[in-house]
């Protein structure tokens, strides 16, 4: 019977029907994380799920002295840039990783940062860019109920898998909170059904916006 698994360049098995982002989110969901002094005044948090486009084949192509050097360097300028925008790792795999930030504005600037810097790497083996996914959800957490931070966490997943490379998607609630900054532009990318997530969620692309020329 055929398989969606295929030998990563590690000698380990990559289902390339779910994506990295997911793998994460399916992870963390059911536990338990203390948020004192991490979410907003209100109590809000937000979220930034990021992945490589298509990374399992990506790796494969590339070998595996070039594909570990290539997730190292990817792991170290994602944490460096999450660093200095005040965020915190929450869970890191392979070419993904879980990201959480008291300041939507922190979390929007810092996925901004991470497209450019990653969107101006050529790959070794193309010439092309780089391109990895972002999606971003701010929610609010409620410290008695563990499972508020799962359902925010499969939200941020859902908006993150549904980016093309070199994309980064919000959710709407994140919209509210960043859109009277005049630093970003938010265009509407769909009114989305997202499986395991309740009611329909309107999601927007996000970009610079171009000050010189407004």
């Amino acid at each position: 019977m055929p398989s969606d698994a295929a030998a990563n360049p590690f000698g380990e098995s990559v289902d390339r029907s779910r994506s990295t982002v997911h793998i994460i989110a399916d992870a963390v969901i059911g536990q338990q994380f203390d948020f004192g002094g991490q979410s907003s005044p209100e109590g809000a948090i937000t979220l930034l799920l990021t992945d490589i486009e298509e990374a399992a084949k990506l790796l494969e192509r590339l070998g595996q002295p070039a594909a570990e050097n290539l997730l190292r360097d990817h792991s170290a300028l994602v944490n460096q840039l999450v660093e200095g925008y005040g965020g915190e790792v929450v869970r890191a795999q392979a070419d993904g990783f879980l990201v959480r930030f008291v300041s939507a504005h922190a979390a929007l600037g810092c996925a901004l940062k991470l497209r450019d810097a990653f969107g101006g790497l050529p790959l070794p083996s193309t010439g092309a860019p780089l391109q990895i996914r972002i999606g971003l959800h701010t929610g609010h957490i409620i410290a008695t109920e563990g499972n508020m931070f799962g359902r925010n966490v499969v939200l941020a997943a859902r908006i993150a898998d549904h980016a093309r490379g070199g994309e980064i998607l919000v959710s709407s609630v994140l919209k509210e909170y960043t859109e009277n900054d005049l630093r970003y532009t938010f265009e509407p990318a769909g009114d989305m059904h997202f499986k395991g997530v309740a009611r329909e969620h309107r999601i927007y692309s996000v970009r610079w916006r171009d000050l010189a020329r407004d």
